[in-house]
């Protein structure tokens, strides 16, 4: 697992989604503090000359519960960003002898392009063909993996793996998106992963 697939952001800095690849180290875009992997769970950072090391649990709690930033006057929260999308095709059975233990989803090809969140919801943009469009009402739950983040959808199921972002950051920032989606119909979610679900607000219109 990389650095910035743990850390939501730069500990030291605070900066959102800050850490990104730089050569055989992971760098702070913001503050240019230095992150790389240490013996067992140590992650080792450098800013100024100053070497810290701390375990991967120190540096969480340092950092903090992740937090989206605020949406740009377009609209969009966090993104473009380089990605990897795979979408169901199908289901197949999943046996054991004669016996029907239940059905696994069938991944189509790998698509590489851009996925940018909005407050109106995902768009992925592949490097050839049609761009395909998510709002916050076609997503039935989520997901997260060290470097990937799974899509339930009505019909389907997308796999999406960042190349360069935090899978975290992307998760609370999704979260926040389909919370706010859910509310402004009266609804508050219960739970997000794997399957969302809500339940209706005291007082709120049928």
């Amino acid at each position: 697992m990389a650095v910035r697939d743990l850390l939501w952001g730069c500990p030291l800095c605070r900066a959102p989604d800050g850490i990104r690849p730089h050569g055989r180290v992971e760098r702070c875009r913001a503050c240019g503090a230095r992150y790389r992997r240490g013996r067992g769970v140590i992650i080792v950072a450098e800013r100024a000359g100053v070497v810290l090391e701390r375990t991967a649990a120190e540096w969480t709690e340092t950092l903090g519960p992740a937090h989206a930033p605020d949406a740009r006057p377009d609209g969009i929260i966090l993104g473009p960003e380089r990605v990897r999308v795979k979408i169901t095709r199908n289901q197949k059975a999943l046996r054991f002898g004669r016996d029907l233990l239940g059905w696994v989803e069938v991944y189509g090809k790998a698509r590489r392009g851009t996925m940018t969140l909005r407050v109106d919801g995902l768009l992925f943009q592949p490097d050839t063909g049609t761009r395909i469009e998510w709002a916050p009402g076609d997503l039935t739950g989520l997901q997260p993996a060290s470097s990937a983040l799974q899509l339930g959808l009505r019909r389907q199921m997308a796999s999406v793996r960042f190349r360069n972002a935090s899978v975290r950051l992307w998760t609370r920032a999704l979260s926040d998106v389909l919370r706010t989606y859910h509310l402004s119909r009266g609804r508050e979610v219960v739970e997000l992963q794997p399957v969302v679900r809500t339940r209706i607000l005291t007082g709120s219109a049928p």
